[in-house]
């Protein structure tokens, strides 16, 4: 009866250590980068533009269809091009243009009698401005950094290198009257070279991690 009035303790129990509740978080997947592909370009001072095809590294051949060796008896591969004076050619297995590295492109001076859209090459002047405008829709502006004469087989590595150190686009056609008939070509080659315009658009491809 006393009992029922009058709380009496039994003897003393400590409670439980409460434990602290973690709630996990995700660890936020890490999100590709997808590369811009070039599709159109422009010369804007001398209100050209044209569009611009993807090709590949295919074999060297000579004006016969033999594919060439080096001196050591290997096979030489080299840039596609494209059979239209129309249109320009990037090498997909390089770098987008804007981004680091050296996004190489090739075109025709002519093609079948008719003049191509690299044609003006050797005309360019330092600072000349070259945009290119990408799949997605945007675009990005170059200023033409030097312009220079080879010789076909004479080119410097850093022509068709895609590590040159910076972020740069090698636009390259042929140059001069002399026709090399082994080969199939003019024996010289005009080199452009263009850089970005801002160096803070320069693109370097990572996997850029979404924060929630």
């Amino acid at each position: 009866l006393f009992r029922q009035y009058v709380f009496i303790p039994d003897a003393y129990e400590a409670p439980p250590t409460p434990v602290p509740t973690v709630e996990a978080v995700a660890t936020p997947e890490p999100t590709p980068y997808v590369q811009k592909i070039p599709v159109k370009m422009y010369f804007t001072a001398r209100e050209i533009s044209f569009d611009v095809e993807r090709v590949g590294i295919v074999p060297y051949t000579d004006a016969k269809g033999n594919q060439v060796v080096n001196e050591q008896g290997q096979k030489v591969y080299t840039m596609g091009t494209l059979e239209t004076e129309k249109a320009a050619a990037w090498l997909e297995d390089g770098p987008s243009p804007g981004e680091y590295g050296n996004a190489i492109f090739n075109g025709h001076v002519t093609w079948k009698k008719v003049a191509g859209v690299f044609s003006v090459l050797p005309k360019m002047e330092q600072g000349e401005e070259i945009v290119v405008e990408y799949e997605d829709g945007s675009t990005m502006t170059f200023l033409v950094d030097s312009v220079n004469i080879f010789a076909f087989d004479d080119e410097p590595a850093d022509v068709m290198a895609y590590d040159t150190g910076d972020s740069r686009m090698t636009l390259i056609t042929c140059y001069g009257e002399s026709w090399n008939s082994e080969m199939g070509t003019r024996d010289q080659r005009c080199v452009v070279v263009a850089k970005p315009a801002n160096e803070d658009e320069i693109i370097y491809p990572y996997y850029e991690e979404t924060a929630e």
